[in-house]
């Protein structure tokens, strides 16, 4: 507020400040060594060199083109404050484009040892707004009210899940999403 353009708003004017940022996260698989074949016992047995032996059935497929889920996050935001601090806020607008995202693929059996390979196919994009406005209505000097208000808006689309190697047209996973999933969702 020490800007010779902004002397004029030293009296109302408290805080304005500009907020950016930008990011890439990933998540690694979930169960090491998802890249390889993995086995299981299957119950049943053979005999073998005099020995009953535990058979063995796969549970997964190699996939060694396995990477991590990436994330690209950008954010930009205001945090403002007038008249003393009695009101303020802030606004904040954000894009989230997430690649590279896991998924069991149903696949023939045979070629494959097991009827689903794990995956780097879908894509996700995530955009909003979140707006604060926190007001103090009553500063006395035995009592302070503050009340503040919260307004966001999220959209969440899934962009793809499919390519030209592996298709989907259920989603299996979304029965946990907390949020109302459109049953118009389109799957690319």
């Amino acid at each position: 507020m020490n800007e010779s353009f902004m002397k004029d708003t030293r009296k109302w004017l408290d805080n304005l400040k500009l907020r950016a940022g930008w990011g890439v996260t990933g998540v690694i698989p979930g169960y090491p060594y998802s890249s390889m074949v993995r086995y299981t016992y299957s119950g049943g047995n053979y005999f073998r060199d005099g020995q009953w032996n535990k058979g063995l059935k796969a549970i997964s497929n190699a996939n060694p083109d396995l990477k991590w889920e990436t994330t690209r996050e950008f954010n930009v935001g205001v945090d403002w404050s007038v008249f003393n601090d009695r009101l303020g806020g802030s606004i904040d607008l954000y894009v989230k484009k997430t690649s590279d995202m896991l998924y069991d693929y149903a696949v023939p059996s045979p070629p494959n040892l097991y009827t689903s390979t794990l995956a780097n196919v879908g894509k996700m994009t995530n955009k909003g707004i979140e707006v604060m406005v926190k007001a103090v209505p009553i500063r006395t000097k035995d009592l302070e009210w503050t009340t503040q208000v919260t307004l966001q808006h999220n959209k969440n689309e899934l962009v793809s899940l499919s390519n030209d190697l592996y298709q989907t047209d259920n989603v299996l996973w979304l029965q946990g999403v907390g949020d109302p999933v459109s049953p118009h969702t389109r799957l690319r």
